[in-house]
């Protein structure tokens, strides 16, 4: 291990090694809270010859948010051979500590390993799940991008697992939140029902007639298929 002193500005943020679906601005706020209260954070970890950050974008981005651009921070400078070797690292230092990967960042570095050829029993093993588990989350927590390449399905969109999406099912897929489809639909059909809905709210009301052009849209096609 070689503890280096670095500023946080010359640290680069590569995304196609970041293990996860996106970074937790929540997890950032405790981590500023914690600097601010005087906390040391462990050192980032970083390719030495590229200063790419291999594990700690969050401990940089709360550092520069308390202490400015220009702070200095230490970090874990390492030696890589190549890209897989970086992600071998980078998924196996966020499994083992901080926040927890769920299930999307599971499927995210499946795909990132299948991009890279990284082989299978290493990704396992830095996710700390079998094979066999890995195979069952690539079936169902994968589809095909437009292009070819295999993304992640977010669980409101999983009966789409396994296929090839179209453009617009691509992009809506990146958009959609946790929360199965049903889930969301009974929560607006709650709202409505028990006279919940703010409708002072100009942008919310804006929302709603849109999906009401859109649900009668969507019934028009239903009878037509029918």
């Amino acid at each position: 291990m070689a503890i280096e002193t670095i500023k946080a500005a010359l640290l680069v943020e590569d995304p196609s090694l970041y293990p996860r679906l996106q970074t937790n601005s929540l997890e950032i706020r405790d981590l500023v809270d914690a600097l601010q209260s005087g906390a040391i954070l462990p050192p980032i970890v970083i390719n030495k010859k590229s200063r790419v950050i291999i594990d700690g974008w969050k401990r940089r981005r709360a550092h520069m948010r308390v202490f400015g651009v220009e702070c200095e921070m230490q970090v874990d400078a390492r030696g890589y051979k190549n890209k897989v070797e970086e992600l071998k690292d980078a998924i196996a230092l966020n499994a083992a500590h901080g926040q927890k990967l769920c299930r999307g960042d599971i499927a995210r570095c499946i795909c990132l390993a299948e991009e890279f050829g990284m082989d299978k029993v290493d990704l396992a093993t830095a996710v700390h799940l079998t094979v066999e588990r890995l195979d069952h989350f690539r079936l169902t927590k994968t589809a095909i991008a437009p292009g070819g390449e295999l993304t992640p399905i977010k669980y409101t969109t999983q009966p789409w697992a396994g296929t090839k999406l179209s453009k617009r099912q691509f992009a809506g897929n990146i958009r959609a939140s946790g929360p199965n489809a049903r889930f969301l639909v009974d929560q607006v059909i709650n709202l409505l029902e028990s006279d919940l809905i703010d409708k002072t709210n100009e942008l919310l009301m804006e929302k709603l007639a849109r999906l009401a052009e859109l649900l009668k849209s969507y019934a028009r096609r239903g009878k037509k298929a029918a």
